[in-house]
């Protein structure tokens, strides 16, 4: 088995290894060991390769990829950066999946003025390398983007607060509070009550925007349920929902009641089998790797391609001394590609380096389709 994936990645690398050396690529993964974690690293490796192969093929820039098996250990990480030189001339590295393999990766690459990309891994200790991004998501920033697109999406409303017994999750707390930090009042039903009290909080003139701290299946069920209730007979109101991370746990079962109410629901990652760029990247993984795709959530090659793109298409535009990869790229990123899976987002964090905030909701349209939504 590593025999044959150390072939796969050696004769996938020198078919993308270009001629001219206008951006260097290292990718730093475990490609042996437990068979579960190596088939999804390679999985990883092969979107990352289709990411140079669409870069490549529309843009007048040459990319070099380095790939080797870093496995998990300190030792193992240590051995390697001391043997492949190549690596020290490096644009950009992606990479590790052990967060133990970390610091000494970040103090390598912080030496050489080397951007590491780490995408498995969120980094929970402070590590003094401005040149660190990490691809995982920070809860808290993700909340406080999405604040922002719910503050963009949905101005001057009639806010109603659907209460179920039980925590708070924190995104429900950060926006009703920056509802009330923006003057407006926020009405507040019990899920436990007759359904007659929260019809009567519904406004016929504005959108009624619907908040809630339910995030199981049954405390979902039964905030809808009293949607259910408390529109029997009725017509004429305009009606939208504001879920939880937690409520993409819940699609199979809820998905009508998502389409009825105009449900918008955050996300850190989202992969849309039915839209036209990843069905036409899956037909193309088919078609290159002979294979399907692993069905995980996340999936692992789209992951790849997105964080790969990102960082190529910012070195292409900015070049290599350029900015760093702040909102502004960003925004050309999405201007230019619509994310696979993972949308980026990189913000200064004070741990070090550059974290993830990216947030984006899916909407369940009324009209029985779903789109994306970022800011």
């Amino acid at each position: 088995m590593k025999r044959f994936l150390t072939i796969i990645i050696c004769a996938l690398a020198v078919v993308l290894h270009l001629h001219a050396d206008n951006v260097k690529m290292g990718v730093l993964l475990p490609f042996s060991g437990s068979e579960a974690r190596t088939s999804k690293m390679v999985e990883f490796y092969r979107g990352v390769l289709m990411a140079v192969d669409s870069i490549t093929a529309e843009r007048n820039i040459k990319v070099e990829v380095v790939a080797l098996d870093c496995g998990m250990t300190v030792a193992q990480m240590e051995t390697l950066l001391s043997k492949h030189t190549e690596l020290a001339d490096c644009d950009f590295i992606i990479g590790p999946q052990s967060g133990d393999q970390l610091p000494m990766l970040s103090a390598y690459c912080h030496e050489r003025c080397i951007r590491l990309v780490v995408p498995f891994t969120l980094v929970n200790k402070p590590i003094d390398n401005e040149m660190l991004y990490c691809v995982s998501f920070d809860k808290d920033g993700c909340n406080q983007t999405a604040v922002s697109l719910f503050n963009s999406l949905f101005v001057n409303c009639n806010y109603i607060c659907i209460k179920v017994e039980g925590a708070e999750p924190p995104l429900f707390k950060t926006i009703t509070n920056a509802i009330a930090s923006k003057g407006s009042a926020v009405k507040t039903f019990s899920a436990d009550a007759e359904a007659s009290i929260l019809q009567s909080l519904l406004a016929a003139d504005r959108k009624n925007v619907i908040v809630t701290n339910a995030c199981s299946l049954t405390d979902v069920n039964k905030v809808y349920s009293q949607l259910n209730s408390a529109l029997e007979g009725t017509e004429g109101y305009d009606i939208s929902v504001m879920g939880d991370y937690e409520w993409q746990n819940h699609l199979q079962q809820c998905l009508h009641n998502f389409y009825r109410y105009d449900t918008h629901i955050p996300v850190t990652f989202f992969h849309n089998a039915l839209s036209r760029n990843n069905v036409i990247f899956d037909n193309n993984y088919m078609r290159h790797f002979g294979v399907p795709m692993l069905a995980t959530s996340p999936r692992f090659a789209p992951m790849g391609f997105d964080v790969a793109w990102f960082f190529l298409n910012a070195l292409d535009t900015y070049g290599k001394e350029g900015t760093s990869v702040e909102e502004s790229i960003y925004n050309l990123y999405l201007s230019q590609h619509s994310p696979l899976q993972h949308s980026l987002l990189f913000k200064m964090s004070t741990k070090g380096g550059w974290i993830n905030h990216s947030c984006r909701f899916v909407h369940y349209s009324p009209n029985n389709s779903i789109e994306l939504l970022t800011r």
